[in-house]
């Protein structure tokens, strides 16, 4: 396998990624208008011959809040924060149906042209977290697959962990996933983030995180695919930067950040490499005018690189070995 280009991931998860960060009073709009704003994703994606892989939560194919109950995996994790258990909230009807749930955006992802449908787990499942277990994963995965496969034709062939917290990868092979979004190489994003860790270290992480939008304190952000290592069998595509606009509120903090993309995109075309990005759909729920715009940006330079690099658009599963 010698491919190089571009790969582009998204995180869909709507209330589930975010219901232990915000209160449901400061996700409801952000996520109702994320819904709105998938058909302007697809259409950017489908104008400039975009693949992407949306790695989506599984409870959001539950279309109704009766379906969500019924659909319980055989053990659920026993977090030691009550906070991060999904299963512990109390949710009504119409706020479900609001942001809980999105078959019709599904459905319109799968049909859409070179848009790859994978998992991002059930229950936005964290695999660091004191209080589950390897028995509480394979259950969720487990019925990840099975709705996956009720919805749509193909097979269920990528996953993202959630928080990027890398485990359990035999559970993830056993259901037929070959691919998976692995962390950066450096210490501060090697391990994702999880509350169980130290205090100390969670902060640090996180500052670090910050700097390196802004100043790559980490180095090379792309890699020749064929030197990324895999592990029990499964290929790695590993995540080069996060595209996050949520925080900004200046133009020039944010046009710092996609000078670096853009900038490393190029070093990647140059060097016969890839570079995978990867973003949540909820960040256009927000200043969705700016934040288009920025990513029109990223989208212009690929297609400018594209046609003097032959620096090409891949999915997650395009990098499955035949």
């Amino acid at each position: 396998m010698n491919k190089n280009g571009f790969v582009l991931s998204l995180d869909f998860e709507l209330y589930w990624g975010l219901r232990d960060v915000y209160n449901k009073k400061t996700l409801h709009p952000i996520m109702s208008k994320t819904k709105e704003v998938i058909p302007t994703l697809l259409k950017i994606f489908e104008e400039n011959n975009i693949r992407a892989t949306w790695a989506i939560v599984g409870m959001l194919y539950n279309s109704n809040l009766e379906s969500h109950n019924t659909n319980i995996p055989q053990s659920t994790p026993d977090y030691n924060s009550d906070n991060i258990n999904p299963y512990l909230e109390k949710i009504n009807e119409n706020f479900y149906n609001d942001i809980c749930q999105a078959i019709n955006e599904i459905q319109l992802i799968s049909n859409s042209k070179n848009q790859e449908i994978g998992t991002h787990t059930y229950s936005h499942y964290y695999c660091s977290e004191s209080g589950q277990n390897q028995s509480n994963f394979s259950d969720d995965i487990n019925l990840s697959k099975n709705l996956h496969h009720k919805v749509h034709d193909s097979e269920l062939f990528s996953i993202v962990f959630p928080r990027n917290q890398i485990n359990y990868l035999d559970e993830v092979k056993a259901v037929g996933i070959k691919v998976y979004r692995g962390n950066q190489k450096s210490f501060i994003y090697r391990y994702g983030l999880s509350n169980s860790e130290p205090k100390v270290k969670f902060y640090l992480s996180r500052i670090f995180r910050l700097l390196d939008r802004y100043i790559n304190i980490t180095g090379k952000k792309s890699y020749k695919i064929k030197d990324v290592q895999k592990k029990n069998g499964l290929v790695n595509v590993p995540a080069s930067r996060f595209l996050d606009t949520l925080p900004y509120r200046n133009d020039y903090s944010i046009k710092l950040v996609i000078r670096n993309i853009k900038k490393e995109m190029t070093q990647a075309a140059k060097n016969g490499e890839t570079y995978h990005l990867w973003m949540h759909p909820h960040q256009y729920g927000r200043r969705s005018h700016e934040n288009f715009s920025y990513l029109n940006e990223i989208i212009a330079h690929f297609c400018h690189l594209r046609e003097t690099y032959n620096f090409n658009s891949y999915s997650m599963a395009d990098f499955i070995e035949s």
